[in-house]
């Protein structure tokens, strides 16, 4: 990505429009236009390439409950079947019995990284709570990533293990029925984050046009609406204070710079 620029009175000045130079040397220069059109924005910036060649390793993980403490007659609420994603996902359990141990099994392929799991009971929006327990070997590489890391509302810290099908969870106080699971698997949070403000901006020749604050208010999703095509874009996480990458939206998604 470039911009013209003007060197005057003993600096650099912004001239024209910003434009992309591709490899086989096509220019494409980002002149915003009139035509808008809404967008529905979920990202900050992409996630680290490590991080997107473990999601193969979470196919065949398994989040479960059950009432006796080794599991042997566990009830499986959710399977991995294709790789996840790194935004939060809602899982919807139908007629489940009352459980007193919960827990995230990872494949067999899987060292856990898992950032957070959340279950409900019915009519509740407050996790349930409980001793957590699990089984593992504990990570080599990161000390702090126990099971505790997978129930203290932090994405950024994670379970990870130095083996394979290992698992952590909870004991409840008293079996419970779960009716929704919410998780997230280890990555660079870098979501929108539901309670944080944004502020979108697109360059305009010389200059960053807002527009305008918006406080997020569920997570992985903020929607703008007039947004000029053909635009180079930059977010300010207001919450934290800090500028993110630029970036361009392509059939209303983000390809980032």
């Amino acid at each position: 990505m470039y911009h013209p620029a003007l060197y005057a009175d003993g600096k650099l000045q912004l001239t024209g429009h910003p434009f992309l130079l591709d490899t086989l040397g096509c220019v494409n220069v980002l002149a915003p236009q009139t035509d808008t059109v809404n967008c529905v924005l979920s990202t900050l910036y992409k996630d680290a390439p490590k991080l997107i060649k473990l999601l193969p390793t979470f196919v065949g993980g398994k989040i479960q409950g059950a009432n006796r403490p080794d599991f042997s007659d566990a009830v499986t609420y959710y399977t991995f079947t294709e790789q996840p994603t790194f935004k939060y996902t809602t899982v919807d359990c139908r007629n489940t019995k009352p459980c007193k141990y919960l827990r995230y099994l990872s494949s067999d392929r899987g060292t856990g990284n898992m950032a957070d799991v959340e279950f409900y009971a019915e009519g509740s929006d407050v996790p349930l709570k409980g001793k957590v327990i699990g089984h593992y070997k504990p990570s080599l590489q990161f000390f702090d990533s126990g099971a505790e890391a997978m129930f203290d509302s932090n994405p950024i810290t994670f379970f990870h293990t130095a083996d394979t099908l290992s698992w952590g969870g909870l004991e409840l106080e008293k079996p419970t029925a779960v009716s929704r699971i919410r998780f997230i698997i280890r990555s660079e949070n870098n979501g929108i984050r539901k309670g944080s403000e944004y502020e979108l901006f697109y360059m305009d020749k010389d200059k960053w046009v807002s527009l305008g604050r918006q406080i997020a208010t569920e997570d992985d999703r903020l929607e703008y609406k007039g947004v000029p095509k053909n635009a180079l874009f930059r977010w300010i996480d207001h919450t934290k204070d800090n500028s993110k990458r630029i970036f361009i939206i392509e059939n209303k998604k983000e390809v980032w710079y």
